[in-house]
């Protein structure tokens, strides 16, 4: 019988946005919770969302994170933390590299003229 997330899993109305993952059992750091997205050359942006990928809120200070399989390419979400039942699972979500601004990129590229001590104030 095919089950889109695993039991320990549910999707309810969430208080960030829509509708949401949460726990209805207590996890354990570190805990891995399943594929959330699968690599496919196909798919517009490269992956395809499984209901846990496609189900799970961004937030600031997540509790899971996204873990890839370096065989399949797959991602998958792991707990960054314990979680409580009951509680929303969250991921600071982005498929993206971050990218830096041109000036990012020029201060990296630039080496130190001068290292000086720190002023001290009187």
């Amino acid at each position: 019988m095919y089950k889109p997330l695993p039991k320990n899993l549910t999707i309810k109305k969430s208080k960030i946005n829509g509708l949401g993952v949460f726990a209805t059992k207590d996890i354990n750091n570190n805990n891995v919770l399943g594929v959330s997205h699968i690599k496919d050359l196909k798919a517009e942006n490269g992956y395809w969302r499984t209901p846990l990928g496609g189900f799970i809120n961004h937030f600031t200070y997540p509790n899971c994170k996204k873990s890839k399989n370096k065989f399949t390419n797959n991602l998958y979400l792991k707990a960054i933390r314990d979680i409580k039942k009951g509680e929303e699972l969250t991921v600071y979500y982005t498929l993206y590299p971050m990218v830096k601004s041109y000036s990012e990129q020029m201060q990296d590229d630039l080496e130190p003229i001068v290292t000086a001590p720190m002023m001290e104030m009187e």
